[in-house]
């Protein structure tokens, strides 16, 4: 699948998933099944969201929702984020996370990104 060597290397060079294991089993309760797969004992996806929102927090992440972003500025070192409520909010470092979003394509195109359409793709990490 398209983008499979980035994200592999990516993944594998920086965040393996020894790593991944070791950073959940800090926060939550895991447990192995027969065939190696690993999920919270709680049998519930809320305790990965939880571990996942409580880091976040605890490093000051700001998650923003039901805030359009109208557009993105890029000024020396800061981020201007444009919102939908003609407010205006600088930020050293941002995530851009788009899903399918053509939108989020546009504001990406604008920081200067290139963006190869998307293709639906189904694999996994080994």
């Amino acid at each position: 699948p398209r983008g499979t060597k980035e994200l592999r290397g990516l993944y594998s060079k920086y965040w393996t998933p020894i790593n991944s294991r070791n950073w959940f089993e800090e926060r939550i309760p895991l447990k192995t099944e027969a065939d190696g797969r690993m999920f919270p004992v709680t049998d519930t996806s809320q305790s990965i969201i939880t571990a996942l929102l409580d880091a976040a927090d605890e490093a000051g992440v700001q998650i923003r929702t039901k805030s359009k972003v109208r557009s993105i500025e890029k000024d020396a070192d800061l981020f201007r984020i444009h919102l939908s409520e003609d407010k205006i909010e600088t930020f050293d470092s941002i995530i851009l996370a788009t899903g399918s979003s053509r939108v989020g394509y546009d504001l990406a195109r604008e920081l200067g990104h290139t963006i190869i359409d998307p293709v639906p793709s189904l694999f996994t990490f080994n």
